[in-house]
């Protein structure tokens, strides 16, 4: 898998680093998610399923922005 971006990020609520890698090849998208003190998650989806959770993202992002 070919890494495109990997953003260091504060997690609001613990406030404790944290990192996001996105990754991707054919057929799949790899998302891994880190807090400095605790384990990884490393999720794989199809492209359908990562279109899904832009639209998600963007609605949340939204109704975040507005409080």
């Amino acid at each position: 898998m070919n890494e495109i971006q990997t953003l260091v990020f504060r997690d609001v609520a613990s406030d404790e680093e944290g990192v996001l890698i996105v990754r991707a090849s054919g057929g799949s998208i790899g998302l891994t998610v880190s807090l400095k003190s605790d384990g990884d998650i490393e999720v794989f989806l199809s492209p359908q399923d990562c279109t899904n959770l832009l639209q998600g993202l963007q609605r949340a992002l939204e109704v975040a922005s507005r409080n």
